[in-house]
């Protein structure tokens, strides 16, 4: 049955074509998944950054400070998920090393 989502045909660099075919072989993840988990993961800063533009489009004299703080928040939501992200490698990791008897 076909899918009711929208789709999205992409033209991608040959490096990073090699890097996604990589990423899929060794995770056994799907290229398509891949991208739009990626995709969701990459929401909030896409978001910000539509307000940023909206706010510059209709007020030009003041979306400098708003443009800045909204920079900003998306600058701490990309830290957060960098956070996130280290905090699930430590997980992984652990995980990995207790299935092989080692203790940390």
């Amino acid at each position: 049955m076909p899918t009711k989502k929208p789709r999205l045909n992409l033209t991608l660099d040959p490096e990073l074509a090699a890097l996604l075919d990589r990423f899929a072989e060794v995770t056994g993840s799907s290229k398509a998944s891949f991208v739009v988990s990626m995709l969701r993961e990459a929401m909030p800063v896409m978001e910000g950054t539509i307000q940023a533009v909206e706010i510059a489009r209709k007020n030009p004299a003041k979306s400098f400070d708003d443009f800045s703080d909204l920079l900003m928040a998306n600058m701490v939501t990309a830290q957060q998920m960098r956070l996130e992200l280290e905090k699930d490698r430590k997980k992984l990791s652990k995980t990995k090393n207790l299935g092989r008897g080692k203790k940390k």
